[in-house]
């Protein structure tokens, strides 16, 4: 029997006991990937803006089913989609999104269509345009205003026009039409208006007496004074006016009184070189005039900063003994510098040093490289000195003698292969403790009595005869 397209019962027959009638039991179908259902269906968009759709993927039952869904936009340059389904607006136009659902070997689609409208244009600037500048009094010039969106594309706005100065030159607030009045520079100004927004631009118009000729009058520099650290720089600007103050053409030159304190470029850049004052002068020429401006540079010498570490001292010590070495903290300039000095072997085995007082004691025959380390601030640099360690020089031979019940010395030092003489005023004996000593020495209760020793090491012995009465021979 067909149940639906696709799909069949199995009518299984179930015979009573004895006989009697039959009961067919359906077989519940395994759910299939069928179909991909994308939320929104559809949406319209403003260049800039997301949205996140999602994609439920459903069996044949319309119930869901775990699948594995990927995304796809057909214009990228209206539209992208991410992996997660997140749409990102780009440009006006019509993108259509597609959801591809994968179940084992088995994929369905979806689409929805996204529409992308450019934003509303918002003024977002007014450029002024001017046939000129400079003008005569008494003379005019037209300025245009240019109200544009955030596109650059023009945009219809109201423009009003206003001057810093009346008396230098006016303007009609509705036309925009300059007219010269007096000497001078006046600020005009042009406010755009469109919507809820407004924006405004200047330009600088200079003004000159009727029948004056301009002449360079004054050289302005800024900064007047700066204070520079040694290495740094500044830059300077000139500025040359005529006699009614407006700006003038002119050709500009620079130099330094104190060359060794700061030099200066041929555009005003100021290089600090050490500690001290320097005058900076700008030359300015127009038409055959000649006028001067200056600014004061002082230089201060940097911050004192750790740079090296000295260390001093002999470089050699015998085995056994010590010297001092010293660690001189300077900074750039080469002066001293209060520093913190921690003080290392590199080979502990020949020669050790006080981490703190930089005392070196040497310990075998060899060469270490001794390190100082020095902090200052944040900054830390070593300094190092290669230390020789030189044998130490042992007798080849000692005397030890007993007085009552005590050897004297009790400790002796010799080479290897040298003898000590044990003279006894009284009946001793000299027992080692084993090793490489030579033979013991038995009672004895005069004279004296030597043994040799070849091999290096430290040898303890004792008299059995009295307790307490023990010594030590390290050979060398």
């Amino acid at each position: 029997m067909r149940l639906f397209p696709g799909f069949f019962v199995l009518a299984l027959t179930v015979a009573a006991c004895g006989g009697g009638d039959s009961t067919s039991v359906p077989t519940v179908p395994a759910p299939v990937l069928t179909s991909v259902i994308i939320t929104p269906a559809s949406q319209s968009l403003t260049t800039g803006q997301t949205l996140q759709l999602s994609a439920a993927p459903r069996d044949q039952n319309g119930i869901a089913v775990a699948a594995t869904v990927s995304w796809t936009s057909s214009a990228g340059s209206v539209a992208t989609v991410s992996g997660t389904g997140l749409v990102s607006a780009v440009a006006a136009g019509t993108a259509t999104i597609t959801a591809t659902a994968t179940s084992g070997s088995r994929s369905v689609t979806a689409i929805m269509t996204v529409t992308v409208a450019a934003p509303a244009p918002v003024l977002t600037s007014v450029t002024i345009s001017a046939p000129s500048t400079s003008i005569v009094s008494g003379s005019t010039v037209q300025l245009v205003a240019a109200p544009k969106d955030q596109s650059g594309t023009a945009i219809a706005a109201a423009v009003t026009w206003s001057t810093s100065s009346a008396a230098i030159a006016t303007i009609n607030a509705t036309t925009g039409l300059v007219t010269g009045v007096g000497a001078g520079t006046a600020t005009i100004t042009a406010s755009a208006l469109a919507g809820a927004a407004t924006v405004t631009s200047t330009v600088q118009i200079t003004v000159t007496a009727s029948g004056v000729t301009p002449v360079l009058t004054t050289v302005t520099v800024t900064p007047s004074t700066q204070a520079i650290v040694a290495g740094g720089s500044a830059t300077l600007a000139a500025t040359t006016s005529d006699q009614n103050g407006a700006p003038i053409a002119s050709t500009v030159t620079w130099s330094s009184s104190a060359t060794n304190v700061a030099t200066v470029s041929a555009t005003g850049i100021v290089t600090a070189v050490a500690a001290g004052t320097s005058t900076i002068t700008a030359t300015a020429t127009a038409s055959g005039t000649t006028r001067t401006g200056t600014a004061v540079i002082t230089v201060t010498s940097p911050a004192p900063v750790l740079a090296t570490v000295t260390v001093s001292g002999a470089n050699t010590v015998a085995s056994g003994a010590t010297i001092a070495l010293t660690a001189s903290p300077r900074d750039q300039s080469g002066n001293v510098i209060a520093a913190t000095v921690t003080w290392s072997s590199s080979t502990p085995g020949a020669a050790t040093v006080n981490a703190t007082t930089g005392v070196v004691t040497g310990v075998s025959a060899g060469t270490s490289t001794i390190t100082a380390t020095a902090t200052a601030g944040s900054t830390t640099v070593q300094g190092s000195m290669v230390v020789t360690v030189t044998g130490a020089s042992f007798p080849s031979s000692a005397a030890v003698s007993t007085v009552g019940n005590t050897f004297s010395p009790v400790s002796v030092d010799i080479a290897i292969n040298g003898t000590v003489g044990f003279t006894f005023d009284r009946t001793h004996n000299v027992t080692f403790g084993g090793g490489a000593a030579p033979a013991n020495i038995p009672n004895t209760s005069s004279g004296t009595v030597s043994r040799t020793f070849t091999a290096a090491g430290t040898f303890n012995y004792v008299c059995t005869l009295h307790a307490g009465m023990n010594a030590t021979v390290i050979v060398h």
